[in-house]
């Protein structure tokens, strides 16, 4: 989209740096999608989850750091140009059972509870778990 540019977006909590080597996401990981997003899907998901984020809706206690949009576009100037962006969740966690659980609520979040209708036409991003190395 024209006239639209971005690097990075990030909201975390109070006192967690969005950086891994923060004491909080050190031994954590991530959850990620990284696709050619529409801009308009991008900014309704962004907003569903720092909603949710905000409104604590996704976590089960205290295993979110924060999230992220981060543009991973190719070209930038150099060549066609192709939109990609990575969202992020960030968690405290390295247990993969409870990283699946926060998944499964982050996507019922970002498609406003249309993730757990049965026999949804809601296209859901894929998101995988990523453990951060120690």
């Amino acid at each position: 989209m024209e006239g639209r540019s971005i690097e990075a977006f990030s909201i975390f909590k109070k006192g967690i740096r969005p950086e891994w080597e923060d004491t909080a996401n050190r031994t954590g990981g991530e959850l990620t999608c990284r696709k050619s997003f529409q801009p308009e899907q991008l900014d309704v998901f962004w907003e569903n989850l720092v909603l949710a984020l905000i409104g604590e809706t996704i976590d089960e206690g205290d295993e979110i750091c924060g999230c992220r949009v981060v543009d991973k576009s190719v070209g930038k100037g150099k060549g066609p140009n192709r939109c990609m962006y990575k969202l992020e969740l960030w968690l405290r966690t390295g247990n993969g059972e409870l990283a699946e659980k926060l998944r499964v609520r982050m996507l019922d979040a970002l498609t406003d509870g249309e993730a757990s209708k049965p026999n949804s036409r809601v296209k859901l991003p894929e998101f995988e778990y990523k453990r951060r190395a120690p």
